[in-house]
């Protein structure tokens, strides 16, 4: 059920079926409470960080060192959102749904700058609405460890509550 202060859901029994014009419906009879859903599993934060990514495919080399990770093209991009579940860039490329990628980019936690690599599937790849020269990426995060989404989820709040202290001028 939408309503003004969110989505709610609970089981229900068709207990009428109507057709008004070319509109079905229904009359349901509720089962259980209603229940408030969270759609977002993670907060988004809205950033813009530069980062490098890397499709990964059957014909890529195996990454096991560090030392591999110099070996590898990186290809260019800017991350607009971050959230503990993954991330949405821009790139100049147009890259193909469901694709495992290596995603690189900095956080600074404290007065530590650190650079992330995490794996990544690509859920979704389109035209930029203002530039279509320029594609958004939407990238999920794939095996990430405990750790490393703490690290960015403390960067999230970290950068908001640097956001909200400036807003209020205490900065």
């Amino acid at each position: 059920i939408y309503a003004a202060k969110g989505i709610y859901g609970s089981r229900f029994v068709v207990v009428n079926r109507m057709k008004d014009g070319n509109i079905f419906l229904a009359d349901m009879e509720i089962q259980e409470p209603l229940k408030k859903i969270q759609r977002r599993e993670f907060f988004r934060h809205t950033c813009r960080i530069p980062a490098s990514y890397y499709l990964l495919g059957p014909d890529s080399p195996p990454i096991d060192t560090p030392n591999d990770l110099q070996n590898i093209i990186w290809k260019k991009g800017v991350l607009l959102d971050i959230s503990g579940g993954g991330v949405r860039m821009v790139s100049e490329f147009q890259e193909k749904v469901k694709h495992m990628l290596l995603l690189k980019f900095p956080i600074v936690n404290g007065n530590t700058q650190e650079d992330m690599i995490q794996y990544g599937r690509l859920i979704a790849s389109y035209p930029n609405q203002n530039n279509p020269q320029i594609f958004e990426q939407r990238v999920e995060f794939e095996r990430i460890e405990d750790r490393d989404r703490e690290k960015i989820i403390k960067f999230i709040f970290d950068e908001e509550r640097k956001k909200i202290s400036k807003e209020r001028g205490n900065e």
